[in-house]
């Protein structure tokens, strides 16, 4: 590419800049670097297109259909890293010979010592990147992968379907929450993201902590409340994942059955306000409701479901019954 800029400058006998961006304002200055309607960046030209000459014009327009070229190159090239990766990583889950995984350390120059993490990153009401764009993936696998070098070394990033995958070495006691925060800060959907994080594994076991970041970022996406679910903070949620299906239906039928059948408002206010800890005028408030009004639908709660929310295992059971109903993805 910069050899493609120089000899632009020099038929047109002036400074021209690259920069690797999709938004740009209008401006004679600058001219997109375009395949269909995508913008892959843009040529920053020191005098206005149209003061150009026609040949001038035309080299511009060369140039910059050889930079898009060249750019399809990088993006075909990032593809084929991308589905390396991915194979590789599939080899680590199901599980690979001593010889083979010394094989994966060495190239990704990772220390066989390392403690590592996964981490599914995901979009909750739109993708992380636009299917349409296909330098919408690139650009944002490019940055997360340069920031994650700067903060801890070398990761394995790859993509499956929507989600982004990392593995990375868990170095410090604060590495998790540095990636999380940097990669909201590149992401321009940043409040819609959701991510799920397995706990710390030696790199033989990866497996595991790819599996335990599966579960939590199902449990974020059924949740309404939590966009980031690390699975070593996970409570009982940990245990109930394990119940098999048809015993968590019949117990969330017979603890909630009533409210899922006849008022979701009631439920809603019930898990609002087992969410804050049975208190009454947080719970009132997250509901934008008045605190009378949130004592009269609790009365009703405990009329519908012949309960005393005051009782310990009365409690107990419309927790557990909560946090089944919620980790089902039923809500």
């Amino acid at each position: 590419m910069n050899e493609i800029i120089s000899l632009l400058e020099s038929l047109i006998d002036s400074k021209v800049a690259h920069y690797p961006t999709n938004h740009y304002e209008e401006d004679q200055t600058v001219f997109p670097i375009k395949r269909g309607n995508e913008v892959l960046g843009i040529l920053k030209l020191d005098q206005p297109f149209n003061e150009f000459s026609r040949i001038d014009q035309v080299a511009i327009e060369n140039a910059s259909l050889a930079i898009a070229i060249d750019l399809m190159k990088d993006h075909a090239l990032l593809e084929n890293e991308l589905q390396f990766r991915e194979e590789v990583f599939n080899q680590m889950i199901e599980g690979i010979s001593e010889k083979d995984i010394h094989r994966i350390i060495h190239y990704f120059n990772w220390d066989e010592d390392w403690h590592v993490q996964c981490m599914i990153i995901e979009g909750n009401d739109e993708p992380l990147w636009r299917n349409d764009q296909i330098k919408d993936k690139e650009r944002l696998v490019r940055s997360i992968e340069h920031m994650i070098t700067d903060i801890c070394g070398h990761s394995l990033i790859l993509t499956q379907a929507f989600q982004l995958i990392v593995i990375f070495p868990s170095l410090h006691v604060d590495t998790t929450h540095n990636i999380i925060k940097n990669i909201k800060s590149i992401c321009r959907t940043a409040n819609q993201l959701l991510f799920g994080v397995g706990r710390q594994t030696t790199i033989h076991h990866i497996a595991t902590s790819y599996q335990e970041a599966i579960r939590s970022i199902g449990y974020a996406k059924s949740s309404q409340d939590v966009n980031i679910v690390e699975y070593a903070k996970l409570g009982a949620e940990r245990l109930l994942h394990n119940i098999d299906d048809s015993t968590a239906d019949l117990f969330i039928r017979d603890k909630l059955g009533k409210l899922l059948i006849k008022d979701r408002v009631l439920l809603d206010t019930l898990k609002a306000f087992a969410n804050h800890h049975k208190q009454h005028n947080e719970t009132a408030a997250y509901l934008h409701i008045h605190v009378n009004t949130l004592y009269y639908r609790l009365k009703r709660i405990e009329a519908l479901l012949d309960i005393n929310l005051k009782n310990e295992q009365d409690w107990f059971d419309i927790v557990i019954a909560l946090r089944l109903f919620v980790a089902s993805n039923k809500n």
